[in-house]
């Protein structure tokens, strides 16, 4: 399963990169050495504030809306606009289904994916009622506007109702302007750990949010 999901995702990045940027994420792939930040939210506890998500207007008040995204409308939006980064494309590699989305009438501005036990390539050991938001992205354009808090804040109201206890969400350490964004959701710092790749391999173990927060 892994080699498949590598083998693909050398693939993408081949025909949709650069030679340096290709080059670049073969490196990285190869060594890392990261600080990450854990960081949680207890969908019990958690104040109702938090779950208020909001929408803006844009240009002839084409209004904002933060919902549950669709891999039919993900594909298309991708297939009419040639958009191609890997956050458009987690269900293709790792096989996840849900995500959340903040979009208007023409654009996916905004996502979020929802990452369970039972999922690949996440980096937390999680229990049956924890959930991961990983691999979310505000399109350049659209970013500074509050997107990704709300379209979070959804997916944990969402998580919530389906019976998630614990929600997470892992920041880079030198990401300073990503962790206020999760404080703005209403997460907070858990914990840390340190990610490490030799040769591709991964030295460092998972980090065990089951006995966390």
């Amino acid at each position: 399963m892994r080699i498949s999901r590598t083998l693909k995702l050398l693939m993408y990045l081949f025909k949709n990169s650069t030679l340096a940027d290709f080059v670049g994420t073969i490196k990285s792939t190869l060594f890392r050495n990261d600080l990450i930040y854990v960081f949680a939210i207890d969908t019990e506890t958690m104040s109702k504030d938090v779950l208020k998500t909001t929408t803006s207007t844009g240009e002839k008040d084409n209004k904002v809306i933060i919902k549950k995204g669709e891999i039919e409308e993900l594909e298309e939006f991708c297939k009419r606009t040639g958009a191609n980064a890997w956050e458009f494309n987690c269900h293709t590699f790792d096989g996840v289904k849900d995500f959340f989305i903040a979009k208007d009438a023409d654009t996916i501005q905004c996502i979020t994916w929802i990452y369970k036990s039972r999922d690949q390539n996440r980096f937390l050991m999680l229990g049956d009622q924890n959930a991961l938001l990983q691999y979310g992205l505000t399109l350049p354009e659209y970013r500074g506007k509050g997107l990704y808090p709300s379209v979070q804040r959804a997916a944990v109201q969402y998580l919530r109702e389906q019976g998630y206890r614990k929600v997470y969400v892992l920041v880079h350490s030198l990401n300073a302007e990503s962790q206020s964004s999760q404080t703005k959701a209403g997460f907070c710092k858990v914990g840390e750990y340190r990610f490490r790749k030799i040769f591709g391999l991964q030295v460092s173990r998972k980090y065990d949010a089951l006995g966390m927060y």
